[in-house]
């Protein structure tokens, strides 16, 4: 197809082959193909220059329609990134590509809006479809259609994918002040529950994909689509706490048995122990303290701290009454958070989600000698415990490499001492 193009008149240039060929250098034969970009390289240039689609527009298009197809199809996207990142390799398409790229954030910043609004009007429709012919003009409106849909099913299923962790966000910056969650810079994530934001989302990508299915492009809708009512809330998020809990109680058998029975061992004394909230306090705080120091020992913590953290901690460090310099808990959390790795910039969840954890732990160290007020001891811990498991359960995910399969026996023999 290069060879062929390269060769007409007013022959497209490296960009603009760029452009159409990136599932070709990436996933040769592959089923999930962009409908669009297949339809534009079947356009002589002339015509393709008539529609002043820019190159940049194209990559964007089809990088963000087959990455939705393969997500949408459950296929593996690691091993998409890995042929991306092998492909990119060879010097042509690697100049190719690099010479598009450089444009994108700027046609993302300026270009798109104007695109979109130059595309959407009868005007440009009818021209168009004297361009192009009326057939074309169908099979393109046709790709437009089915590349959409692509993209709407992929959200949803991305959206499935978020709502247990919105759960656990939540629960997570229970503990924290709303001062501290300002300062976060992610205020606007609670302004909201979020899980009912995602179903009111999940509920207009629903009205999308109807409208596409009626064959009409008429996205304009008076009144948006309404989410789940709030009982219905209410009971999905039950059903996801289960689900994080079952998940948590999975993920932490994994680097150690110790660590489940901690855990575990918490949910049980507030259930059945008439001195539930003292016992599953102190099983969460030796839940957290474990797990700390099983991922890191402390002078690695404190190296971690002052070489790869992208700016000093007020209060990386505290010194016991016996002079041994000690980590805080924050500054071993933020180890966690970060997979122990260098820190280019700080990263506001993952900041948040530290801050969750060491907050937690105080508030449940607080609680482990409390005897006299003890429904509200009960429900602090009961808030503790839900603090726990939301923020270990994006802590965990966010911890990455930290926690690959080698580094378990590690984590399996700290623990335990």
């Amino acid at each position: 197809m290069a060879a062929q193009l390269e060769e007409t008149p007013g022959a497209r240039s490296e960009v603009e082959l760029a452009a159409f060929h990136l599932v070709d250098l990436v996933y040769p034969d592959s089923p999930h193909r962009c409908q669009i970009t297949d339809e534009l390289r079947e356009l002589d240039s002339m015509r393709f220059k008539a529609m002043r689609v820019c190159n940049e527009a194209l990559l964007i298009i089809e990088a963000l329609v087959v990455g939705c197809r393969i997500l949408d199809a459950g296929d593996d996207l690691d091993t998409w990134y890995d042929r991306l990142d092998e492909a990119t390799r060879e010097p042509h398409a690697q100049a190719a590509l690099k010479a598009a790229l450089l444009k994108v954030d700027v046609f993302l910043q300026d270009g798109l809006s104007a695109l979109i609004e130059r595309i959407d009007t009868p005007a440009t429709k009818r021209y168009h479809r004297r361009l192009l012919g009326a057939a074309r003009y169908d099979r393109l409106a046709e790709a437009v259609a089915d590349d959409l849909a692509a993209v709407l099913r992929a959200l949803k299923r991305a959206i499935e994918f978020i709502k247990p962790l919105a759960v656990a966000l939540q629960d997570a910056a229970q503990i924290i002040s709303e001062k501290k969650i300002e300062q976060s810079g992610l205020s606007l994530l609670f302004s909201r529950p979020l899980l009912e934001m995602l179903t009111q989302l999940d509920a207009g990508l629903d009205h999308l994909l109807d409208v596409l299915a009626d064959g009409r492009f008429d996205f304009k809708v008076d009144q948006p689509p309404e989410g789940a009512s709030p009982d219905e809330v209410t009971e999905l998020m039950t059903a996801l706490r289960e689900w994080l809990s079952e998940d948590l109680r999975v993920r932490v058998t994994k680097l150690n048995k110790v660590l489940e029975r901690k855990y575990v061992g918490a949910s049980e004394a507030l259930a059945m122990s008439c001195d539930g909230p003292s016992q599953a306090s102190n099983s969460l705080v030796e839940l957290i303290d474990r797990l700390l120091r099983g991922v890191a020992d402390k002078e690695q913590v404190l190296a971690w701290a002052d070489a790869h953290y992208p700016v000093p901690l007020t209060k990386s460090s505290f010194v016991t009454t016996a002079g041994e310099v000690l980590p805080t808990k924050r500054t071993e959390a933020l180890f966690l958070v970060y997979g122990g790795g260098h820190v280019d910039e700080i990263q506001p969840l993952n900041e948040l989600v530290a801050t969750a954890i060491a907050e937690t732990r105080a508030q449940l160290q607080a609680v482990k000698h409390a005897d006299e007020d003890l429904e509200l001891a009960r429900a602090q811990v009961e808030q503790g415990l839900g603090a726990v498991r939301g923020a270990l359960s994006i802590a965990l995910r966010l911890a990455g490499p930290l926690l690959t399969e080698e580094k378990t026996a590690d984590i399996e023999d700290a623990v335990d001492r």
